[in-house]
């Protein structure tokens, strides 16, 4: 609560501003209007924008979309499947499929790996394929995946940046699992 001389230091300050400006016309009669709960007129005050602004939003959603098309182009037309391929590693099978895996330069604690599958056929029902990895004797399984009816597949994942690999190979796996080690290789790196 405000004591008698904070009162008249605020009435002080009013008074060295001075009374404020004459309202226009129909600023007054809506102002009027409202205060006796009559019905309001309406008033439009808006002031005209500079072009600039009403231009703002239509540039900046055109930019937008501009950035957006052309680092879809950069990252997926880039020929490279859209990584930073450092290096790759071509397995084969059996059966004459193909498989290739793209490794790309370590981004932080990951590095982003590419798998590409043909002329492997589904896996019958009740099982999977899954990409593994290993460095001398410890393994990694990478990636579960299944090709389609075109006996094609593709997956992206990502690998820990200091995880090693000097071989690479897919195994048909069974989803009620298995004894471990004991899934046939469909695909090698050392085949």
């Amino acid at each position: 609560m405000m004591d008698e001389p904070d009162l008249q230091g605020v009435e002080r300050e009013l008074r060295a501003v001075g009374a404020p400006p004459t309202p226009p016309p129909a600023l007054a009669t809506a102002a009027r209007a409202a205060a006796l709960r009559e019905t309001p007129e309406v008033v439009d005050i808006r002031r005209r924008q500079p072009l600039f602004h009403r231009l703002r939003r239509p540039v900046l959603a055109a930019a937008v979309i501009a950035a957006c098309v052309i680092g879809a182009l950069v990252i997926g037309v880039n020929g490279r499947g859209g990584i930073d391929t450092i290096r790759t590693v071509s397995m084969t099978g059996p059966s004459g499929a193909q498989g290739t895996i793209k490794f790309a330069s370590a981004q932080g604690p990951s590095r982003q790996v590419a798998l590409r599958v043909n002329d492997l056929p589904p896996a019958p029902a009740g099982r999977y394929y899954e990409l593994w990895m290993a460095d001398g004797s410890a393994q990694i399984a990478l990636v579960a995946f299944n090709t389609g009816n075109n006996e094609r597949a593709q997956a992206t994942t990502a690998l820990p940046s200091d995880v090693g690999w000097d071989r690479c190979w897919v195994t048909e796996e069974s989803w009620g699992g298995g004894e471990p080690g004991t899934a046939p290789t469909v695909l090698d790196s050392q085949a």
